[in-house]
């Protein structure tokens, strides 16, 4: 315990990289969309970054990560889990520090896939826009 050390600094990078929380320190994420090897690999790296996977209706669940590729319908979760592309894991990981999920959330990218669809006309029909995203997503 090096505490009463005067020349022990909190920003000395030693003491941080003893002292720093693991990425996902606390986080219980659920994987959804993925080929099994893929979910494998990822648990993997989720558990070594400090978090543990979780079914998608675990009450404890905080992140679902999403593989926008194979996925055109968001999963339905509480309002509390944040729902994020699988770019915003790796980042994490490559960072080595959680990112701000905002930015990768699975909703803007399904928004701006319907958007592109409405515009460019491509499966989107007179029905229902869902249904035309959903559609274009497939096709995209």
């Amino acid at each position: 315990d090096r505490r009463d050390d005067p020349s022990c600094l909190a920003t000395d990078d030693a003491i941080i990289k003893e002292h720093k929380l693991k990425v996902f320190a606390g986080s219980r994420v659920c994987f959804v969309g993925f080929p099994e090897d893929e979910t494998q690999h990822m648990a993997e790296v989720l558990a070594s970054n400090g978090g543990a996977t979780c079914p998608l209706d675990d009450p404890d669940c905080t992140h679902v990560v999403v593989d926008e590729h194979n996925t055109v319908v968001a999963p339905e979760c509480s309002a509390r889990v944040h729902v994020v592309k699988a770019e915003w894991f790796w980042a994490s990981v490559q960072n080595e520090e959680a990112q701000d999920e905002r930015d990768y959330l699975f909703k803007d990218y399904l928004d701006e896939l319907s958007r592109r669809s409405s515009v460019g006309g491509a499966g989107a029909g007179a029905g229902g826009q869902e249904e035309a995203g959903g559609a274009g997503a497939a096709a995209a």
